[in-house]
């Protein structure tokens, strides 16, 4: 029981908590009087908070593509005094006055800490790099809504005569007009258009206009006759001054310091995270102290901090969880318990005020984007798209009106109008934009990009997207056993794909143009290196070009197809996501890579290719199958550098395109090798129709003719042909066991969706939907093989 202090008539009698934290379960103490201890109240009002925001999410919201603010702000609405938090009792033992300070003030310090982490990855640099559309629009978005809402402010003055209201209308327009990054970024990356063209675009926008919207309300604040300042106006002016230097020259020269200090590659040290943390919190009170506000020294310390690894990375990796999952759920649903609908009787007057100016800034904000971004020759639905996400409300508006709440500038209804504002906003703009603007229609196109398409001594532009180091080598071997030369060039694009961390910005960087730019992502050279050796060690028909794309894993599969469809590329190639060892036992197992590769596989501008790399098990090698079945004069060498081809034939699209390719490897080679493996249904019918049949003919025709001696066309190596026949997918799986053995690279279409005896019964073991049904059987352990597979799949015409 919390102690009572006795006191002379006259005076006040206040309660101190005894203890903060219960004896425990076992002291026969009621449930109210563990509650009034405040540890266990706090953790059983997070408890409260969380369980409901999860089922509101996960039971009503996630379907409708709507952000988790929605569910975490009806969450505080459901427990504020409107609904729950009305009824007496449950306000006594769950949320008491005392408790709602403790609450209060673990969500304050804790958005202290998102705001200081929301700043660490943020580039300024960036802002000095913004093209000129971009800078108009992000100016624009600000100063536009702001002078228009400040001009339907003075009508409305005029005409309902709102001097009897202590609501501080100018500051509230000046809010609405902001644009804050935080918000639309986060609304961005949950749209998974982060590093799209349009999502890009926003960003470089948004970070302008929060510089601009950050320097404006500091001017406003210095400039408020109604903003009382302890160090009066030139104290305040200097302290500011001097802050922002001490975080230039001082801050930032020790934060590079420790960079220096951290082995390349290496993990920064935890005595210098601690010390940061140390000194952002303190931070605040210095600036407190000086009449700013207290989220203004954790930001500045923030940009002063060098974005990405190691530092931005490290202090984002341990920021990252408990400002996303834990701070931001408790801030928003305390700003919303905040929400007293009750405050809105009687006033009528004031309600139509604040609709007015909302509607009235947002609305002008909306216009003034769109008209810019229909300028720049934007289609209609991606301007109207880019201006609704350029009016996005969350966080930082919650915050920012909750302190014009405390400080009195705004009153209760006011604040209850904003809120609701804020709520609607942020359900109308996700589900808006998702139905204007689509990515992926860029990569709807009627022109063919497949190789099936190129002429046969044409140029072949390949993309080959890298994740790790381990990819590198097999993806060699592949270029290696293509044999690029003056008559069949290739060009090869290297995408090296890095998880976004550490900065809030998608980064592309092309390592031809921006050359002094790499220095800042050294983690990237080594994958540049390799590959510009390999180039030298080829000077004739092959051409190396690499880029480096960071970004988020959802949305890598922009970069890649966009990269794609400048490059005009015919193939994409992209590493398997998982390896096995020699047993079978998986090494890695990267999900958000199998995503990717559907992803891509679903959108892609041209053919796919999944490569999985199975070298590290590869068998000693024996003669082939194939070459067992063939004459021995249509066999390569033994000693052939070249590695054994095979490539596994039923029929459709996809087949002709891997056949496509594999011809072309071997296509003017002196030492190379392939294999035709044909799969002939036993019951005669393949299950393909007349045309598919008569294109698969044409398309065995060469290999055949080459097989036999006879004049292969631009075939000009031994080539061994065989036709199989099988009853079902069971004997279809013995042939490719012996066949997984003898080779070192074995190519297949991925023929997804097409049904046919020789694959019967296979679909029901099929682990990996994005290799289809033979690659899924090739890659199976059960197979016992160490060859290589890849696995294409033709271009898609997208819609």
């Amino acid at each position: 029981m919390p102690l009572e202090i006795q006191t002379p008539p006259g005076t006040y009698c206040a309660q101190i908590p005894r203890d903060v934290d219960f004896s425990g379960v076992w002291q026969n103490q009621t449930s109210r009087q563990i509650l009034m201890h405040p540890l266990p109240t706090l953790q059983l009002q997070l408890v409260l908070i969380f369980f409901f925001a999860q089922a509101i999410h996960l039971l009503l919201l996630a379907h409708l593509g709507l952000p988790t603010i929605v569910s975490q702000l009806l969450v505080g609405i459901l427990l504020g005094p409107s609904f729950i938090g009305g009824n007496d009792k449950f306000k006594e033992l769950m949320f008491t006055i005392e408790s709602q300070e403790v609450l209060g003030l673990v969500a304050t310090l804790g958005y202290m800490l998102l705001i200081f982490t929301i700043a660490v990855k943020m580039d300024v640099k960036m802002v000095l790099s913004t093209g000129k559309r971009a800078t108009l629009v992000g100016v624009l978005s600000v100063l536009a809504p702001l002078v228009f809402g400040l001009f339907v402010e003075s009508m409305i003055e005029k005409i309902l005569k709102i001097n009897d209201l202590d609501d501080n209308f100018p500051f509230v327009t000046l809010i609405v007009s902001i644009t804050p990054f935080p918000v639309i970024a986060k609304i961005l990356g949950d749209l998974q258009i982060l590093n799209s063209e349009l999502g890009r675009l926003t960003l470089s926008a948004a970070m302008v206009g929060d510089m601009g919207s950050v320097a404006l309300t500091t001017i406003v604040t210095m400039s408020s006759p109604d903003v009382h300042i302890s160090v009066g106006q030139f104290g305040f002016i200097l302290y500011t001054a001097m802050f922002i230097f001490f975080a230039a020259f001082v801050f930032r020269p020790a934060m590079f310091w420790i960079i220096d200090q951290t082995p390349k590659g290496g993990q920064v040290q935890e005595k210098y995270i601690c010390g940061m943390m140390v000194v952002v919190f303190a931070s605040g009170v210095i600036t407190h102290l000086f009449g700013q506000y207290a989220l203004f020294g954790p930001f500045i310390l923030g940009l002063a901090i060098p974005e990405g690894p190691p530092l931005g990375t490290a202090l984002a990796d341990r920021l990252d969880c408990i400002t996303s999952y834990v701070i931001q759920p408790l801030f928003v649903a305390i700003a919303g318990m905040r929400t007293d609908f009750s405050s809105l009787k009687h006033k009528r007057k004031l309600i139509i005020i604040d609709v007015l100016l909302v509607l009235a800034t947002l609305g002008a904000k909306i216009v003034s984007c769109f008209l810019v971004s229909v300028q720049g020759q934007m289609p209609v639905k991606d301007s109207l798209a880019f201006s609704l996400l350029m009016s996005s409300k969350g966080i930082v508006e919650l915050a920012t009106y909750s302190f014009l709440r405390d400080t009195g500038r705004i009153s209760e209804a006011t604040f209850t109008v904003l809120n609701m504002s804020i709520l609607l906003t942020a359900i109308i703009v996700p589900m808006a934009v998702r139905r204007l603007y689509d990515s992926s229609r860029k990569y709807a196109n009627y022109q063919r990009r497949s190789i099936s398409f190129l002429r046969p001594n044409s140029e072949l532009r390949v993309l080959m997207s890298i994740h790790r180091p381990e990819n590198i080598p097999e993806m060699m071997r592949l270029v290696e056993a293509g044999c690029p030369n003056q008559e069949k060039p290739v060009s090869l694009y290297v995408l090296h794909l890095i998880k976004l961390s550490g900065r809030a910005l998608p980064v592309f960087i092309s390592h031809r143009i921006q050359t002094k730019f790499n220095k800042s992502f050294s983690y990237s050279e080594n994958v540049t290196s390799i590959f510009d050796r390999y180039q030298q060690i080829h000077p004739e028909g092959l051409s190396v070009s690499a880029f480096t794309a960071i970004s988020p894993p959802e949305s890598m599969h922009e970069d890649i197809c966009t990269l794609a469809l400048d490059k005009r590329t015919a193939l994409i190639v992209l590493p398997f996501h998982q390896s096995r060892s020699a047993r079978g036992r998986i090494l890695t197992d990267d999900r958000t890579v199998r995503a990717l590769n559907r992803s891509v596989l679903d959108r892609a501008p041209c053919s796919v290719g999944i490569l999985v790399d199975r070298s590290h098990i590869r068998r000693t090698k024996k003669p082939s199958f194939a070459a067992r079945k063939a004459p021995a004069t249509e066999t390569a060498s033994a000693s052939s550098p070249q590695p054994r081809v095979a490539m596994i034939f039923i029929g459709g699209d996809d087949d002709r395109e891997a056949l496509t390719f594999a011809k072309r490897m071997v296509r003017g080679s002196a030492s190379a090798s392939l294999a035709v493996i044909r799969l002939v249904s036993k019951e005669g019918d393949g299950g393909l129709s007349e045309w598919e049949k008569i294109l698969d003919f044409e398309a065995l025709k060469e290999v055949a003719k080459a097989k036999q001696g006879g004049g292969g066309g631009e075939i000009k190596v031994e080539v061994g042909y065989v036709e199989e026949a099988v009853k079902d997918g069971q004997e279809t799986s013995r042939v490719l066991k012996r066949v997984a053995v003898d080779y070192e690279l074995i190519i297949v279409g991925r023929r997804n969706g097409i049904v046919s005896p020789q694959t019967n019964g296979l679909s029901e073991w099929s682990e990996f939907p994005e290799l289809g049904l033979v690659g899924d059987l090739l890659v199976s352990p059960d197979l016992n093989g160490g060859a290589s597979v890849l696995v294409v799949q033709q271009q898609k015409q997208l819609t």
